[in-house]
């Protein structure tokens, strides 16, 4: 069930333009450090050590300087959370993306997937919306 709400999410991010932003768009360019972050704990869940790929997109969050790069480590901890079947947890990522970027129209969409998910039809809703 948790790698069908991790593609769901996935393709629902991707639908909604979700995931990764064009460094050509000012208004979504990641600095530098939580970029250099990111890609290490990418590569580090590529390698299967989870984590370490969790405590370097936790740092990449916490770290980051403004609030477009800690809503994408946000974003990005929340997919990490979600395809490791960590549900409850991949939610609470996305309530601090929601909360960084409440305009992030893929964010709401995937939060509303994870509450439908989790039985939150109300809470869903409520994303969706």
């Amino acid at each position: 069930m948790a790698a069908m709400l991790a593609t769901a999410v996935a393709s629902g991010s991707a639908a909604c333009g979700g995931g990764r932003r064009s460094s050509e768009d000012p208004d979504h360019r990641l600095s530098s450090a939580t970029e250099r972050l990111l890609e290490r704990a990418r590569a580090e869940e590529r390698a299967h050590r989870y984590d370490r790929a969790r405590a370097l997109y936790r740092r990449a969050a916490r770290d980051a300087p403004d609030r477009a790069s800690a809503a994408r480590a946000w974003r990005e901890l929340a997919r990490a959370r979600l395809f490791w079947g960590e549900i409850g947890d991949g939610e609470a990522a996305l309530n601090r993306v929601v909360s960084l970027a409440p305009g992030d129209a893929s964010a709401w969409h995937d939060l509303g997937v994870v509450r439908s998910r989790l039985g939150d039809a109300a809470g869903a809703e409520h994303a969706l919306r």
